[in-house]
């Protein structure tokens, strides 16, 4: 799974992205600290998950929200801020957020209980050993390779889960789960 937290305050950022490398030491996690560098980030890492800070410089979270749903509905967001306000949880919802959670309450059980929901919402796969590698095949060029379960994506439709990835070889997207 990859996750971008996009927070200005270094000392949150910092303890935020550690907390979550303790919980799910092969999620691959970016940071960003304003509007402008999550919107790059965003382009070109595109995380599954994004934790959004309210308060930034140059543009609010809510508005970075918005930016990103408007292209990207698929990537789940997550508000974090230090005020829990009715009319900021509202504002998150109406930004096109996933949830809304306030800093102070999230403890290291509770952040992994919430990316665990996430997680098992049926968009993606995941087990207690979230490092398991899985087999796949290219049906285009044959290709044989291992893939961590967290890049696998079920969608609720399909009962057949599908390779968030292309494949390694060709590209094609069109890789299945066993050989």
């Amino acid at each position: 799974m990859k996750t971008l937290v996009v927070e200005d305050s270094a000392a949150f950022r910092q303890a935020f992205t550690e907390a979550l490398r303790r919980t799910f030491p092969h999620m691959f996690i970016q940071e960003a600290v304003d509007g402008v560098e999550a919107i790059e980030r965003v382009e070109a890492f595109m995380p599954d998950l994004v934790f959004m800070d309210i308060r930034l410089p140059g543009e609010t979270g809510f508005e970075l929200t918005r930016r990103i749903k408007a292209r990207h509905p698929e990537m789940l967001v997550v508000i974090l801020t230090d005020y829990n306000l009715p009319e900021y949880r509202t504002a998150a919802f109406n930004s096109g957020a996933d949830d809304f959670v306030v800093k102070g309450t999230l403890d290291p059980a509770a952040l992994e209980a919430l990316v665990r929901s996430f997680l098992l919402l049926g968009r993606f796969a995941i087990n207690d050993a979230d490092s398991e590698e899985v087999d796949a095949l290219c049906p285009e060029c044959g290709n044989a390779f291992k893939i961590f379960i967290d890049r696998i994506i079920t969608d609720g439709k399909d009962p057949e889960p599908k390779i968030k990835d292309p494949c390694p070889v060709c590209g094609c997207g069109e890789c299945k789960i066993g050989k």
